[in-house]
């Protein structure tokens, strides 16, 4: 989505929920119309979590138009990719990681699979271990690691339920391993 915007693509204001399950069903066709629609036209902002709509008729899709157009005045020339995690290794670099939280639904889980928490965060602290690196990596807060140091704490918009039904208030971080 990001490489289609920098390419002069611009996302739509406007998402019926016809349109919405059409393109949940047609993912592959335009991949970058699915990554836009499937989080910011969905409840919660969760992928493919559902058609969204208030009480109040809110435009999701144009305020995800408006928020993502608004970021890439800054994300011109950024690069891109997207690879396996396990593909990349750097040097010199701030690197910046926003994996499927702990114990949330995961994206695209019949096309990526299962994603495996625990390879990713000692692939992090390998990278983050290597001279001149430094991982961060967005979190909720009581899904911290034991070696993590917390750079930034921000109270969640949104509440977790647990598995008997309970609302969990979460607290978002940005966090990297401690050196």
């Amino acid at each position: 989505m990001f490489v289609a915007l920098q390419k002069g693509w611009v996302p739509p204001t406007e998402v019926t929920e016809e349109d919405y399950y059409h393109i949940k069903e047609n993912q592959n066709t335009i991949p970058w119309v699915a990554g836009f629609v499937g989080f910011a036209c969905s409840f919660a902002g969760k992928w493919w979590g559902g058609y969204a709509r208030d009480g109040q008729g809110g435009n999701y899709a144009l305020r995800g138009h408006n928020s993502v157009m608004k970021k890439m005045l800054n994300l011109q020339e950024a690069k891109f990719s997207c690879k396996d995690f396990t593909e990349l290794d750097y040097e010199n670099t701030l690197v910046y990681c926003d994996p499927p939280y702990r114990g949330t639904t995961q994206y695209c889980k019949s096309i990526l699979g299962n994603f495996d928490y625990d390879l990713f965060l000692n692939w992090a602290r390998e990278q983050n271990n290597k001279k001149g690196n430094m991982v961060l990596i967005s979190e909720y807060k009581h899904n911290l690691p034991e070696d993590g140091e917390i750079m930034l704490e921000i109270p969640s918009r949104t509440s977790i339920r647990d598995k008997d039904g309970n609302v969990i208030e979460t607290t978002e971080i940005l966090f990297t391993f401690k050196k």
